[in-house]
């Protein structure tokens, strides 16, 4: 059997510039005033906006994806004068966007010289170490080629932002990814329509991790992974009972994973399942992924995707010629979270 494949891998970064609503309690530069005295009942509302967008990040070989915030989605920010002292709120976003979205909070004048902020918001956070849980089973995406599914498992921080002033306006937020994303290309070369139900990668020896912690405002560019969280494989579920995939099309999955183990002297298999048909495992090693963010070891990093074109080909699966492509920073944004 002939085994091809083309994986490739890209830096992800999501930029959050604020764009301000003043409110009538604020100076006409922006400037707030918090009244320490006063309880948070007394004090008088404000809200404050921030608009994240993409301006940095890798494109996806030939056509783009463009980068979504979707309706609803949730961000925590902790803000005051001082990061010890920075309280957490609840920014969230009521239409989305495409590339650009309006996230807001109205609550009592606080200070905000000082902020940062994670994603998906943490409801009611006790301290700033969150908890990171990222499943090896139960992901599911619903449509071909849509990431609506990516929600809740692509958890993104900030470092600290400081300046002299205190505003409504929370400007300068970089956000970064602290999982992998695997972006997997299948196309149908069958005469037949294909139902695919999963697709799933396995490793020699437990490589994922499902749990890990993050200090929010420690800039940390990775989460501490739970050890004993280590599985061998991961899964990814494709509609309820599978997506209708007709001959010559192609779909796009994705599945978030965070950053592994060391991939070094083991092997990757690849596999996909259909209604009719098991595709036996195409495999990989742990050096052909590569060590991306130059950390001193092969693995899935942070804020980068990896890309799998895989071809059904006469119940066969079929990779592209051995090639490992990495993105150079600067270039268009071309995949969705």
């Amino acid at each position: 059997m002939k085994k091809e494949y083309e994986l490739t891998a890209g830096r992800l970064l999501l930029l959050a510039l604020g764009v301000g609503l003043l409110s009538a309690c604020a100076s006409d530069d922006g400037v707030v005033s918090p009244e320490h005295d006063a309880s948070d009942a007394d004090r008088q509302q404000v809200t404050y906006s921030l608009r994240p967008q993409t301006i940095r990040r890798a494109s996806v070989v030939e056509e783009g994806l463009a980068f979504r915030w979707d309706k609803g989605d949730r961000l925590t920010v902790w803000k005051g004068a001082v990061a010890e002292s920075a309280r957490p709120v609840t920014f969230e976003t009521s239409e989305g966007g495409i590339g650009t979205a309006l996230f807001q909070h109205t609550g009592p004048v606080t200070a905000s010289q000082v902020y940062f902020g994670f994603y998906p918001a943490v409801d009611a956070p006790v301290s700033r170490e969150i908890k990171i849980e990222i499943p090896d089973r139960g992901i599911r995406q619903n449509e071909a080629s849509s990431s609506l599914h990516l929600k809740n498992f692509r958890p993104m921080y900030t470092t600290v932002v400081a300046r002299e002033e205190s505003t409504t306006e929370l400007t300068g937020m970089t956000f970064r990814h602290l999982t992998a994303l695997l972006v997997f290309r299948v196309k149908n070369f069958n005469e037949e329509t294909a139902l695919v139900r999963e697709i799933s990668v396995e490793a020699g020896r437990p490589v994922f991790y499902t749990e890990a912690r993050y200090e929010a405002g420690s800039g940390a560019g990775q989460a501490v992974p739970s050890e004993a969280s280590a599985v061998r494989s991961v899964r990814l579920s494709l509609g309820d009972d599978g997506i209708c995939l007709s001959p010559d099309e192609e779909l796009k999955a994705f599945l978030p994973v965070l950053p592994t183990a060391d991939l070094m002297g083991t092997d990757l298999s690849v596999s996909i399942r259909t209604d009719s048909h098991f595709y036996a495992p195409l495999t990989l090693s742990g050096t052909d992924v590569g060590d991306r963010d130059q950390n001193g070891v092969c693995d899935f990093a942070p804020s980068y995707y990896y890309q799998f074109r895989l071809e059904l080909k006469n119940r066969m699966l079929e990779w592209g010629d051995r090639h490992i492509e990495s993105w150079k920073e600067g270039e268009v944004t071309e995949i969705p979270v």
